[in-house]
């Protein structure tokens, strides 16, 4: 994780929200738009560690986020 000392704000985020049917948990990654610069994704067990996979796309508010349900 980077630190970012320039920043008031956390410097990423995690979301976690159940779904409807109680039983699934969704997970929202969260970065800045431009930090760090390129692309980045999510790897993990869930997309056996394939980068590229789960990439955080752009979104308003100047972030980029990629959404995992479990």
């Amino acid at each position: 994780m980077a630190d970012f000392p320039d920043r008031q704000e956390p410097s990423h985020a995690r979301t976690r929200k159940r779904r409807k049917d109680g039983k699934h948990t969704e997970i929202t990654f969260v970065l800045p738009a431009d930090t760090p610069p390129g692309p980045v994704s999510v790897v993990d067990d869930f997309n056996d560690w394939q980068q590229g996979t789960h990439e955080l796309r752009p979104r308003k508010g100047g972030t980029r986020a990629a959404h995992q349900g479990t």
